[in-house]
């Protein structure tokens, strides 16, 4: 797997899936490689404008960055991880198809799904598996 740039119909169909779950934001992608089996991506979100700022021109401005729901997501042939910050720690979802979900925190222990967001991003993971799957694999 060779991948230098997020092929636009995968970015354009992975921001739908993220809006659908986090309405209120707006995402920008960013390819984050790790090596030839591995690809990985950091999903940054931003308010969107009507909920923020009306006359601000750039939606996508570090001045609307909402760090508590930005993610990243790891994809090699046979899972999906899906990490991010939640209450000062990092948590990592690892979904592996039909779905089977586990959940573990930043020192390695599983861990029960996280509320509010934990069910958030196990049905994103199934939304986005079949689709890093299709473009990555």
């Amino acid at each position: 797997m060779n991948v230098n740039v997020i092929p636009i119909e995968f970015e354009f169909r992975a921001l739908q899936i993220a809006a659908k779950y986090y309405p209120y934001a707006r995402f920008k992608l960013l390819l984050k490689k790790l090596d030839e089996y591995e690809v990985s991506v950091l999903f940054k979100a931003f308010y969107k404008e009507q909920s923020f700022n009306k006359g601000c021109i750039n939606y996508i401005n570090d001045n609307l960055q909402m760090n508590t729901i930005d993610f990243d997501i790891w994809f090699d042939e046979d899972s999906l991880l899906i990490s991010s910050f939640w209450r000062r720690s990092l948590l990592t979802l690892i979904y592996e198809g039909n779905k089977i979900f586990a959940w573990m925190s930043d020192d390695g222990a599983k861990i029960s799904r996280p509320y509010p967001d934990g069910l958030k991003f196990e049905n994103m993971a199934v939304d986005l598996y079949p689709l890093t799957k299709h473009y990555f694999s």
